[in-house]
This record gives structure tokens, C-alpha cells and sequence, in this order.
């Protein structure tokens, strides 16, 4: 094994060791390997499986699959093996077909994640199903579904608290890259959005104005600041997404370019008037700085 793969792979048990501290009445595993290369996870969350005649869904909160890490890991996605009984358009008896196409800038937390949302029955796909009974008993009670409104995600920050925490150093640059999910991942951890956070991190006082806002869907929304740095004005714009306990964010594009901020601004719809909060260290547990509303 490559000292890349030794690093990503521990990276990737230090996610699922945070996951797992997260939401320890949803989620606990064993490994096996150092760094681990397999996964026995055990799920409470509230799915569906057949009854004894095969006939009728009933529900059941728990499940367990494992999670193996082949050669090609990650340019190839784990090998999923199911392991109690679920009633799911793609997954039949021990097979997996995932919802989402993999990508190697996904962890395995946001997999283990994306697999706990196909449990709950937000995530499933009834076009190119594993299980056609599944499929046509998924399309007719869409209304009843998420069938659990917990999810395996992990609380996160919305909007500003989300950027004025960090720059009071209440959440970590770990936890920090641990918040975005998707392509954003390899952003953060080999771009412009890290520098970003550094200086965010390493150089409060500063400034976050929000300058406006885009309605992407009813569960999706992007937000845009302006914060003044000790390198000059940055624009920042988070793609913020609900689910059950508040907010989290999806994604993080981050600019020093003006261009590329007047850019940004042209996809959201400005405020009325600036948002702008003054972020400084704060001996308040809860405080996000001062929050100031123009008029």
C-alpha cells in the first residue's frame, strides 16, 4: 500500500470516528485493519423491510452492512455488502446499487451518509431499480417518505455563524472540511477555499457583509458575503442545504478576484439592505459576533 492511500485511508477513519461521535445513537461500526480497510456497520434508522408472507412493508430500525475498500480505493467505491433484511428499490438481498454516481473527492463519511438517507428512503432511484416490488411500492407512497426525519448528517452552521465560528476557532479546520460534501471536498483540502479558512481562522477581527441571496429550491439556497481581510475584501458563497435540525453546507466557493465576485453576484438577489456582522474572538459559547441589519 502507497503512503496516499495510508493517508486517505486514515483520513477516512478519522471522518467516520467523527461521524460516529456525531450521532452515536444512529451509528456504530468496527474496523478491521491499521489503517482499516473494512467496515461493520450497524444503522438505527427508520427503514422498511417485508413481512414474513412477502407481502405487506413493515418497519425496521436496524440495519448492518459492510463497507470494503478494494485496490482501486477511492478511484473505485467500496464494495457494499447489505446484511439484514430491507425492503429498497436498489438493494436486493446483499447487492448495493448506490444512488449517486461515486466520486474519489467523496470520504467515506459522506458515503456512509449517502447510504443512510437510502435507508430512511430519501435517496433511491425507482428509473433503474435492484428491486422492481421496492420501486413501485417507493413511487406510490413518495408523500410518506423520508420515512425518518434523523439523518446520519451531523449538525452544521448556516451562514454567517457557520463562517464566524470558525473565525473565533470554535470549529476546526478538520471539522471545517468535514461540513462541505461532494467535489467541494478536494477544494478545500488542495485550494483557494483553504487558504480561505486559514485566513479566517488565523486572522479575526474581520468583516462579513451578506450581500444577497439565491432561492434554489425549497430545501436549497445560496448566500453570498463580502468579508474584509487582512488580504483585501473576498467574496464567499455558500450553497446551504435542510434537513431535520437546521442547516448544513454543501458547498464553499471562495474569490479574492472582483471579477469573479461581480460574477457571483449576478446568480443571487441582493438585500435590501447589508447584513454585516463584526466577527472578533468571543468569550460567548453561542455568540457568532455582532450582528448589525441596515437600513
Amino acid at each position: 500500500m502507497g503512503p496516499r492511500k495510508q493517508v486517505r485511508l486514515q483520513k477516512d477513519h478519522e471522518e467516520l470516528l467523527r461521524l460516529k461521535r456525531a450521532r452515536p445513537e444512529l451509528l456504530d461500526f468496527a474496523s478491521v485493519g491499521n489503517p482499516p480497510t473494512e467496515y461493520q456497520f450497524t444503522c438505527k434508522l427508520k427503514g422498511v423491510q417485508l413481512d414474513a408472507t412477502g407481502e405487506k412493508a413493515i418497519a425496521t430500525e436496524l440495519h448492518r452492512f459492510t463497507l470494503r475498500l478494494g485496490s482501486y480505493y477511492p478511484s473505485e467505491p467500496p464494495d457494499v455488502t447489505w446484511q439484514t433484511p430491507i425492503f429498497h428499490p436498489n438493494i436486493r438481498g446483499q447487492a448495493v446499487c448506490h444512488s449517486q454516481q461515486w466520486s474519489p473527492a467523496w470520504s467515506l463519511a459522506d458515503f456512509v451518509i449517502e447510504i443512510g438517507d437510502m435507508i430512511r428512503m430519501d435517496k433511491f432511484n425507482v428509473k433503474s431499480p435492484l428491486d422492481r416490488k421496492a420501486a413501485a411500492w417507493a413511487d406510490k407512497n413518495r408523500p410518506k417518505f423520508p420515512l425518518d426525519e434523523r439523518s446520519l448528517r451531523p449538525v452544521a452552521y448556516n451562514g454567517v455563524k457557520f463562517l464566524a465560528l470558525i473565525a473565533q476557532g470554535k470549529i476546526n479546520q478538520a471539522d471545517a472540511v468535514f461540513l462541505t460534501r461532494d467535489a467541494t471536498r478536494a477544494q478545500l483540502t488542495e485550494g483557494r477555499t483553504l487558504d480561505m479558512l486559514r485566513v479566517l481562522d488565523l486572522r479575526p477581527p474581520l468583516k462579513i457583509q451578506c450581500v444577497g441571496f439565491n432561492q434554489i429550491s425549497l430545501d436549497a439556497l445560496t448566500l453570498l458575503y463580502v468579508s474584509t481581510t487582512e488580504h483585501g475584501p473576498a467574496g464567499v458563497k455558500l450553497y446551504i442545504y435542510k434537513h431535520e435540525t437546521g442547516l448544513y453546507v454543501g458547498r464553499v466557493d471562495v474569490t479574492f478576484d472582483w471579477t469573479e465576485l461581480e460574477n457571483m453576484s449576478e446568480t443571487v438577489v441582493r438585500l435590501p439592505a447589508p447584513l454585516v456582522v463584526n466577527v472578533a474572538p468571543s468569550k460567548d459559547e453561542n455568540g457568532a459576533g455582532d450582528v448589525q441589519g441596515g437600513k
